[in-house]
Formats: structure tokens, C-alpha cells, sequence
């Protein structure tokens, strides 16, 4: 009787074991929040995050990988996520007041009409449409082929635009045009190809932004921007962790996933109260292009800032409860970029600290 004990706890635990390595495998062949199939994920942030030593130890990286699936399972942070919000280093209670990109999306989704907002939200085009006054710049949007006589009349009064893929984030889809005459093609050559390279979801054509010089001393390749989150609820409208972002030297964009950096903002005074941060771990200190400190600056206009967000939110539809709304700055006034339901990766990063009962508890009133 005790051999066949012993024998039957031998098979268990490797019966267990084998589940548990099956179980594994089918998670991290499956797809995570944000379309991208886990091993990929936990793969590009090992490269990403690790360091040379680190990726050499296989003990390690098991480890890790056990705990990355657990902390998705518990908390809906992803590969990326886990090492930015730094969650080796975190126990169970402090990794629960985290918000994650998934526990944000789920939070907006249980909202009336939510599904169609979200997709409004991701259509540039769409939200151009509802908001088109607070641009104060040309845009024209492209669908079909039919809609090269538009393009050809933008292209006859602009030498340089920005042209954005209708679906495209984080920096994505994105193609400058800063002299069109250079490009060594012609009008209706340069809208083919560009047809050619989204025509799946279409794209819009901008006018250039002439950013105020203030906003052009972070990083002079990039148009610079304040993202400002706002939540409409039934107490009014609210302003959450507001942050300042601009792009790396030679770069044409901001956002903070291709390298960009993020300052934090008090939402009352406009004071700048972090110093820079990369999604890598840099710190910056002083502003780039002049050496000041970057804590204590004050954003220009801030106040218009925030009347002008306040002013957007409330002509938008009922059902939009959330959006993070990019600016930029002019030297007459700030300009709309586009609206989305924005992250708080950075926010977290920087203050070390969950923001999920904050937003949950505004969502919900």
C-alpha cells in the first residue's frame, strides 16, 4: 500500500506538471489585450528591458515568464507593461492598484454605446469630423481612389504635411512630407503610393503645425504635445494626470513607445513637477535646447488649456466618458491633435504609483 502511495504521488506531480506545462504553452500561444500573441510580447520586452546577463539565464527567464502570465491573468498587465511599471520589484497589494491598457479598455467598455465610441476614437477621420473647428489647420481625409482630385488641391497650396494611416497609434503609420518638391515623384504619383500603402483603412493628409517656441525647445524634429485626459461623469468634467511628451533628437514624433519622453503636470497650475522620463529607464533633467531645469516650469496658457478641453468635451456626444486629447502649441493658441482612450503607462512609470481606483472611482460616478 505505501509503494503504490508513493507511486501515485510520483505520477500526480508530474501529471500536474505536465498540465501545467500544456497550459502554459496554450497561453502563450494565445493572443493578449492589444492583438499580439503573448510569447511574441514577453519576447520583444526581454530583448527590450533585460540586460545581456539576463538574457543568457534560462532559470531567470522562466521564472519571469511564470510570473508575467500570472500577473496578466490577475491583474491584465502585459509583458511591456510589467517591466515598465517595474513589477519585479512589486508585491500582490501594490501590483492591485496598477491600472492596466486592459483594465482601462474594460472599464470604458461597460459604458452605454461604448463599443462605437471606442471605434470613433480610433478613426482620425471620423473624430476630425466632430471637431474639425478646434484643429485651426487643413486636414483632408482619403478613402478612395476617387479622392485623388482632393489630395491634388491640398498638394497645390502645401509643400509639407503630415500624412497619418486612419487606424494607426503610438506613433505608427505615421509619414512627414517636409518638402514636397523633393520627393522625386509626382503629385499623382505620390498619392498613389500613399493610396497604395493604406488603402485598407484610408488616411488623412494635415497641414503642418508651426509649434510655439517654448514647445519647439524639447525637440525641434518633432511637434511636441500635451495629452490631457478627461473624464465626463455626473459631478462635471475632470482633468486626470495630465503629462507633457516630446520626441527623441531626429525624430519626428512624441509618443512615448517610440522613444519619446514624458513630464508630468500639475492638472491646477500647469508647473512641470517630474523631470523626463523614457519608457527605457532614461531620466532628463533640463530642457533639452536651452539647459533649464524641467521642474518647476510652467506650460504656457495653461488655463486656456484646460477651458479649451472642457469647451471639447462638452460638444462631443453624451457617451464619450473618456477621452485622452492630444494638443499642440502655437504661438497664438493650442490646437487639437486627435482624442483616444489614452493610457496612464507613463504616468505610473514616473510616480511609481497606480492611478486604477482614481479612475475607476471617476468612471463609475
Amino acid at each position: 500500500m505505501l509503494t503504490f502511495l508513493k507511486l501515485f504521488k510520483y505520477y500526480w506531480k508530474h501529471l500536474l506538471n505536465y498540465k501545467y506545462v500544456f497550459r502554459k504553452r496554450k497561453i502563450l500561444s494565445s493572443k493578449i489585450w492589444g492583438d499580439q500573441i503573448f510569447s511574441d510580447a514577453i519576447n520583444t520586452s526581454f530583448n527590450d528591458y533585460l540586460s545581456h546577463s539576463e538574457k543568457s539565464n534560462s532559470r531567470l527567464k522562466s521564472l519571469l515568464i511564470y510570473d508575467i502570465i500570472d500577473c496578466y491573468s490577475m491583474y491584465g498587465i502585459t509583458p511591456k507593461e510589467y517591466f515598465v511599471l517595474n513589477f519585479r520589484n512589486k508585491g500582490k497589494e501594490e501590483r492591485a492598484s496598477f491600472l492596466s491598457i486592459k483594465n482601462k479598455d474594460e472599464m470604458c467598455l461597460v459604458k452605454p454605446n461604448a463599443w462605437n465610441v471606442f471605434q470613433q476614437l480610433e478613426n482620425k477621420s471620423f473624430f476630425y469630423s466632430i471637431t474639425k473647428k478646434y484643429f485651426s489647420r487643413e486636414l483632408i481625409s482619403i478613402n478612395s481612389i476617387d479622392d485623388q482630385c482632393i489630395f491634388s488641391e491640398f498638394y497645390k497650396k502645401h509643400n509639407s504635411f503630415i500624412i497619418k494611416s486612419n487606424f494607426s497609434h503610438s506613433g505608427k503609420g505615421i509619414k512627414l512630407i517636409r518638402d514636397a518638391s523633393n520627393e522625386n515623384v509626382t503629385c499623382s504619383g505620390l498619392f498613389n503610393k500613399l493610396f497604395s500603402d493604406n488603402n485598407k483603412n484610408g488616411f488623412i493628409v494635415e497641414e503642418l503645425i508651426e509649434q510655439a517656441k517654448w514647445m519647439k525647445e524639447w525637440n525641434s524634429s518633432s511637434v511636441n504635445t500635451i495629452r490631457i485626459p478627461s473624464i465626463r461623469n455626473s459631478k462635471g468634467y475632470h482633468i486626470l494626470n495630465p503629462f507633457l511628451r516630446f520626441g527623441q533628437p531626429n525624430c519626428d514624433i512624441d509618443n512615448a513607445g517610440a522613444g519619446g519622453a514624458v513630464i508630468l503636470i500639475d492638472k491646477d497650475s500647469g508647473t512641470l513637477i517630474s523631470n523626463a522620463h523614457r519608457q527605457a529607464g532614461d531620466v532628463i533633467k533640463v530642457k533639452p535646447e536651452t539647459g533649464e531645469l524641467i521642474k518647476g516650469l510652467i506650460v504656457p496658457k495653461w488655463k486656456e488649456l484646460l477651458i479649451l478641453t472642457q469647451e471639447i468635451h462638452k460638444n462631443l456626444p453624451e457617451d464619450y466618458y473618456y477621452v485622452g486629447f492630444d494638443f499642440a502649441l502655437t504661438e497664438d493658441k493650442w490646437v487639437l491633435i486627435e482624442g483616444n482612450w489614452g493610457a496612464f503607462l507613463s504616468w505610473q512609470q514616473i510616480m511609481d504609483k497606480g492611478c486604477k481606483e482614481e479612475f475607476q472611482t471617476l468612471m463609475e460616478i
